[in-house]
């Protein structure tokens, strides 16, 4: 060794390229399975009996959306004082019945995201509405109610 001079250190290194292994997975099909979401409003109540939102009145078509597979209620709900329970349900205002199983309820302070097991709305362009009620009265809170309509 020269005195001095220093002698750099040299590493060196291979990269080698890492392949990776591709494992085949099954991806379902959607086929052209299409969902809307129409907005139905929000609203409160301290009612222990069904109190109707009359500014969550709209009206379903059926013939405007193709062949429905199923159709869904659901709601997002809060009571602020968690005391008791909310519940929401569809009324059919043009023929005067409820809905079959589109009550839903949710319950305590944090918000909540509740869906209804399918629905059948009429076959022909019907007038609806929100209805709200509680268990104890203390304000309760629809936070977002819609329709989940799902196509073929």
């Amino acid at each position: 060794m020269k005195s001095g001079l220093l002698t750099p250190a040299v590493n060196t290194m291979t990269i080698m390229p890492i392949m990776p292994t591709l494992i085949p997975t099954a991806i379902p099909a959607l086929k052209n399975t299409k969902e809307f979401y129409i907005p139905l409003g929000t609203g409160t109540t301290k009612s222990v009996t069904y109190t109707a939102l009359n500014t969550s009145d709209f009206y379903f078509d059926p013939s405007l959306y193709g062949k429905i597979k199923e159709i869904y209620f659901e709601m997002g709900v809060r009571i602020p004082t968690a005391n008791g329970r909310v519940y929401a349900k569809l009324y059919n205002v043009t023929d005067q019945h409820d809905v079959w199983y589109s009550e839903i309820w949710g319950e305590g302070d944090k918000g909540q995201y509740i869906s209804s097991p399918k629905i059948t709305l009429e076959k022909d362009r019907k007038r609806y509405r929100v209805y709200l009620r509680n268990t104890m009265e203390y304000d309760a809170y629809l936070d977002m109610a819609r329709l989940r309509v799902v196509t073929e």
